[in-house]
């Protein structure tokens, strides 16, 4: 889910292929595709057909700038879809997407087997840059940094990388180990979210922890347990101006229907300015 644009709704994609959209005021739902949605016209061709996504959509993510919204399936597409829920492209993709993310005019998309494509929106007509992600496992989570010059992705193997944008500052990417309580004990890595103004990074887990990241200093800013929390922690947001980190608490089927747990949780940590600084950069 996202909020729209305006802030009056909230932008929901789900298992049953569709995205919607919700008014929080009167509670109406409208599904995105209609009839009655308008194209901007903003990206070229694709706009106006009616047809969306054909399998679970597993991600969904805002592109501010254009005042649009990107969502990735399992039908092994990417939809971006106008304010008002016209589909305006459709793209292909190799294979199911796990994740997106947008900031600026950087759109970036990860599929299964670990391909990951950037996108610059202002040339959607082609790939800015595909690559490998340089985790081993499946990709959990993507963000967009701040600073528009690289982006943090995730896996299911206890790991998290820095990655940047252009190729050309490679030699400035890493890899790092989090969200493990022993060597042998992993835990995915299911999200990971930007502070809007300082530059930290957030990253939440199955092991029921939440950490925050510099990454000029390359160490971790502070990290928090949920107290009495059995759950892993599903998705984690800073609100607009990063006052406050808001985290979903829920099953995620990775141990199977045996470790089942109905239960759901929303948990808002208020942040301090020490754990959302940088601290001076690595030498």
């Amino acid at each position: 889910v996202c909020w729209s644009h305006d802030g009056s709704g909230v932008i929901s994609a789900s298992a049953n292929a569709q995205v919607a959209g919700t008014d929080v005021v009167t509670g109406q739902t409208t599904n995105f595709g209609g009839a009655s949605a308008q194209s901007s016209g903003a990206f070229g061709g694709g706009g106006g057909a009616a047809a969306g996504h054909v399998a679970p959509v597993k991600c969904l993510a805002p592109l501010r700038e254009l005042q649009a919204y990107v969502s990735g399936s399992w039908d092994s597409t990417a939809c971006i879809w106008s304010a008002s829920g016209q589909l305006e492209r459709r793209m292909p993709l190799p294979e199911r997407c796990y994740a997106v993310a947008a900031r600026g005019h950087w759109l970036v998309m990860a599929w299964a087997n670990r391909h990951v494509r950037i996108i610059d929106m202002r040339v959607i007509d082609r790939p800015y840059r595909d690559l490998m992600s340089p985790l081993k496992f499946q990709t959990r989570a993507v963000d967009v940094a701040t600073n528009l010059t690289w982006f943090a992705i995730s896996s299911v193997e206890g790991r998290c990388s820095v990655v940047h944008l252009d190729a050309n500052q490679a030699r400035g990417d890493f890899t790092f180990k989090c969200h493990r309580v022993r060597q042998n004990d992993v835990y995915p890595v299911n999200d990971v979210h930007f502070h809007p103004t300082t530059g930290a990074f957030a990253t939440v887990g199955n092991d029921g922890v939440f950490n925050f990241w510099d990454k000029e200093s390359r160490n971790r800013l502070k990290a928090h347990t949920l107290p009495g929390s059995q759950r892993g922690l599903l998705r984690g947001r800073f609100n607009h101006d990063g006052s406050l980190f808001a985290i979903g608490a829920a099953y995620d089927w990775s141990q199977g229907p045996s470790k089942y747990d109905k239960t759901t949780a929303v948990y808002v940590h208020p942040t301090t300015r020490s754990e959302i600084t940088l601290r001076n950069r690595r030498s």
